[in-house]
């Protein structure tokens, strides 16, 4: 997010974590998360069964929270979220926001297009692993 102007900050830590009944995960910023002069901006949420843990993570890219109260859900204030969009005064380009994370997770500076772009160019054993998870039948296997 830094190498793309957006001057994102780690949320400090908190004596309570926020309650789960806040609705949308963009209602409050948890310790860990990532903000923007105090206004979540990347969402996380974590839950441990026995040796699994599902981890899942929300980049606000587009402020459209309105179909949440559609949905019957509670729309956080819009002073407590921050979107990319806003941020950068131009939607990310196609691929620009997955490259840079790839970067930075692998320290690559700029190299990550020909991992993202290019399948072919996954890890060993990562390849048959993608075309389990993307299945129609893992997906809905219940």
């Amino acid at each position: 997010l830094a190498s793309l102007g957006v001057p994102a900050e780690i949320a400090p830590d908190q004596a309570v974590s926020p309650p789960h009944h806040t609705g949308s995960c963009f209602g409050a910023a948890a310790g860990g998360e990532l903000t923007v002069r105090r206004r979540k901006l990347v969402g996380s949420a974590q839950v441990r069964l026995g040796r699994v843990v599902l981890q899942h993570g929300s980049i606000l890219l587009e402020d459209d929270q309105g179909m949440l109260a559609e949905l019957g859900g509670v729309v956080p204030d819009p002073g407590r979220r921050a979107a990319v969009r806003a941020l950068l005064g131009r939607p990310p380009d196609p691929g620009e926001l997955e490259t840079e994370i790839v970067d930075a997770f692998l320290g690559l500076e700029g190299r990550a297009e020909s991992v993202v772009d290019a399948p072919s160019a996954a890890l060993p054993g990562e390849r048959a692993l993608l075309e389990h998870y993307e299945s129609e039948s893992w997906t809905w296997r219940r």
